[in-house]
């Protein structure tokens, strides 16, 4: 549907992560969306359709915030007024293309309430935050955004080697044990199918962010629809897809290596030589929230998944709170010396 102003009232409408619909803001009118659902990844070689970039070149505009530098593509029918990454009213359209249309989603699922409510919450169970900030946290806009990320699934076939170490006993004419630890070299191969690598496309948010709020869970995704969109932005992408695929090999040679670790917890200097084969990809977009906190001029910006609610908080820390405990356990350490001194 291409259904921009509600029919009853003539409100913007935007998607609902509650409703899994289109909602009117003013009246709450509720519009269906026909989801569809024929994910395939394609490889990396495959060629990108003119006719596909020319209808969402013709159909989105990418806009520069004035105040914090973050490029994001709006649908040009639904524009937002406010930057999703600062909040600040400063976009800035400019003539870049949008560049490639996005072929899956997954739609926010957790709403903008609950995302506030995780960071309230990480907030009271921080150790150190400046009282001030506990105070004031009520009233932190909470961003909404879909991020631009290429997903990737290969085939992994590595050798691999590493150095597990081992005690050794032996036993005197007495009983009495002695133990030497030994060292043994592990050598091996691995192999392991990757199904969704997400590898994050912008300069915006880092790849180890990403990371920490990581998985999505792809069976919840579809095919692009715009509907999914109305009421967000996307951030804009300026990676390609053959950086992201090195991006995409490193992240999968990590998690080799977890595996292994998994499999053998006592070995150490793990070595892994992977050869990756049937790689292929999509360019899909992800709801992500952050929040971010502003303290002394320095930016703090914690992410929240928008489909699981998983998150990375990060806050400052009072350096007045911190001396006060360090002093306290001295001040602990101190009293018995200082009552034995004495005695």
């Amino acid at each position: 549907m291409q259904t921009y102003e509600c029919d009853n009232c003539g409100g913007r409408i935007e998607f609902s992560p509650t409703d899994k619909a289109l909602r009117c803001v003013n009246c709450g009118n509720l519009y269906s969306i026909n989801y569809k659902r024929e994910i395939a990844k394609k490889p990396i070689s495959a060629n990108i359709s003119l006719e596909e970039l020319t209808k969402w070149a013709n159909a989105t505009k990418v806009f520069k915030c004035g105040n914090c530098g973050a490029q994001t593509t709006l649908n040009k029918f639904d524009l937002q007024a406010r930057c999703s990454y600062c909040k600040t009213e400063s976009l800035i359209p400019i003539k870049d293309l949008p560049g490639l249309k996005p072929e899956i989603i997954i739609p926010f699922k957790v709403s903008k309430q609950t995302a506030r409510d995780v960071m309230l919450k990480g907030i009271k169970k921080a150790h150190f935050v400046p009282h001030k900030l506990k105070n004031e946290v009520i009233n932190i806009p909470v961003g909404a955004t879909y991020i631009s990320s290429f997903t990737f699934s290969c085939l992994a076939n590595a050798g691999f080697k590493g150095v597990e170490r081992y005690d050794e006993y032996e036993f005197d004419a007495f009983g009495r044990r002695s133990t030497t630890t030994r060292s043994r070299t592990i050598t091996g191969r691995i192999n392991h199918n990757f199904s969704n690598i997400v590898v994050e496309a912008s300069d915006k948010i880092l790849q180890k962010d990403i990371n920490e709020i990581l998985p999505y869970d792809f069976r919840e995704a579809y095919d692009y629809n715009d509907d999914f969109i109305k009421g967000y932005s996307i951030g804009y992408y300026n990676q390609t897809v053959e950086s992201a695929e090195m991006v995409a090999k490193n992240l999968a040679t990590e998690e080799l290596k977890r595996i292994l670790m998994r499999k053998y917890p006592k070995m150490e200097k793990v070595e892994v030589y992977p050869t990756f084969t049937e790689m292929k990809y999509n360019y899909a977009i992800l709801p992500i929230y952050f929040v971010n906190v502003e303290y002394k001029k320095k930016t703090y910006t914690s992410l929240i998944n928008g489909q699981t609610g998983k998150d990375n908080i990060k806050l400052p820390k009072s350096g007045k709170q911190i001396t006060s405990v360090v002093l306290f356990i001295l001040m602990l350490i101190a009293l018995p010396l200082l009552f034995i001194f004495l005695s």
